[in-house]
């Protein structure tokens, strides 16, 4: 893009552009930090004002029931030797997570809504992949996130946020 723009090309900055060597590091760096700010800021309004961005789950078939707004599912591992959540009958299709996290769901795990008219294949995000150990520990501290582990985000105005949780799914896949 930067080709294209002619005073760029007589400005003679192109040729000292310089691409750093862990770029991928920041880009990924980026993308976390952005993502937890927005996951902490909707939980503050779930908490603060009553809204419902973010919507706890007590297991997989209550994502199921009762819920109008639904975007996406987002799942972390609980302590030790709780693991109700992560496996059993959860109609969850996709793999599990081959690198070892509770057998929570795999990278492109989705949960089928039976009887829904929309949003039949909802998409279910593993936070604890998705944001690293350093970025579960920041979001750890919000109420919200460290009593539930399994939360339904949903409604319109977290469609970007949807939207950036796909991008990092996307960006980490192998």
């Amino acid at each position: 893009m930067l080709v294209r723009r002619p005073n760029l090309k007589r400005s003679g900055i192109l040729s000292r552009l310089v691409w750093r060597r862990d770029m991928h590091r920041v880009v990924l760096e980026n993308m976390r930090r952005q993502i937890v700010q927005q996951l902490e800021y909707f939980a503050s309004l779930c908490t603060r004002e009553g809204r419902s961005y973010l919507t706890p789950c007590s297991s997989w078939d209550a994502i199921n029931r009762d819920l109008n707004h639904r975007g996406c599912v987002l799942w972390r591992s609980q302590s030790a030797g709780s693991h109700e959540l992560a496996t059993g009958e959860s109609g969850v299709e996709g793999e599990t997570d081959p690198s070892g996290n509770n057998g929570g769901p795999g990278q492109l795990a989705t949960l089928d809504i039976p009887g829904a008219k929309y949003e039949r294949k909802l998409p279910v995000h593993n936070l604890d992949r998705l944001l690293g150990e350093h970025h579960m520990a920041t979001l750890m501290k919000t109420p919200l996130f460290k009593d539930n582990p399994l939360l339904v985000l949903g409604r319109r105005r977290t469609i970007p946020l949807q939207l950036s949780l796909w991008k990092l799914q996307g960006y980490l896949a192998e």
